[in-house]
C-alpha cells in the first residue's frame, strides 16, 4: 500500500490590487450591470455593436432583391414604347441571322473538306496540343474571374439601388 507523506497543498489564494482591479469607486449610486458582451472602456456595449454591423450584412440580399425589382419595373416600363418598333427589327434581324447561318454553314463545309484532306498530324503538332490545353484553361479561367467580377459589381449595384428604392419610401 503505497503512503503519500508531507503536508497537503495550500489552497492558491489571488490577491487584488488596485492596477488589476475592476471595482468602481464607490459612489452614492448602486453599481450598475455591465450588458453582456460590453467592453470595460467601450462607450457602446460589444453586443449592440456586432449585432448593428449583422444586421447591416443581412439587409444586402434584401436590398438587392428589391434593387433587381426596381431595375426590372423600369425596363417594363420601357416595353409600351418600344412595342411598334419590334416587328420591324424582328424582320431585320432575322433576315442578317439568315445571312450570316448561311455564310457560316459554307465556311464550316469548307473547313471540313479541308480537315479531310489534312488528316495526318505531325510529330510536332501533337507536342503542342498539352500547351494549347494550358492556354485555353488559363483563358478560362480569366474569363471565369471576369464574369465574377462583374457579377459582384452587378449585385452592389442592385444593393446600392435597392438601398435608395428603401430609403425613398420610409
Amino acid at each position: 500500500m503505497a503512503t503519500i507523506t508531507g503536508a497537503a497543498p495550500k489552497p492558491r489564494t489571488t490577491k487584488t490590487t488596485k492596477a488589476t482591479s475592476t471595482a468602481r469607486p464607490a459612489t452614492d449610486k448602486p453599481a450598475e450591470k455591465a450588458p453582456v458582451g460590453a467592453q470595460p472602456m467601450a462607450k457602446e456595449p460589444m453586443v449592440w455593436w456586432k449585432g448593428k454591423s449583422m444586421m447591416a450584412e443581412l439587409r444586402k440580399p434584401l436590398y438587392a432583391y428589391v434593387g433587381a425589382g426596381d431595375l426590372a419595373l423600369e425596363k417594363l416600363r420601357e416595353v409600351p414604347a418600344e412595342l411598334p418598333k419590334i416587328p420591324s427589327v424582328l424582320s431585320d434581324e432575322a433576315s442578317r441571322l439568315q445571312d450570316a447561318l448561311a455564310a457560316e454553314m459554307s465556311r464550316l463545309q469548307d473547313n471540313l473538306r479541308m480537315e479531310k484532306m489534312q488528316t495526318n498530324f505531325s510529330v510536332d503538332q501533337l507536342r503542342e496540343l498539352p500547351e494549347h490545353a494550358k492556354e485555353l484553361r488559363s483563358q478560362l479561367e480569366d474569363y471565369a474571374a471576369t464574369l465574377g467580377d462583374k457579377a459582384f459589381d452587378l449585385y452592389q449595384e442592385l444593393v446600392a439601388r435597392g438601398e435608395r428604392v428603401v430609403e425613398s419610401h420610409k
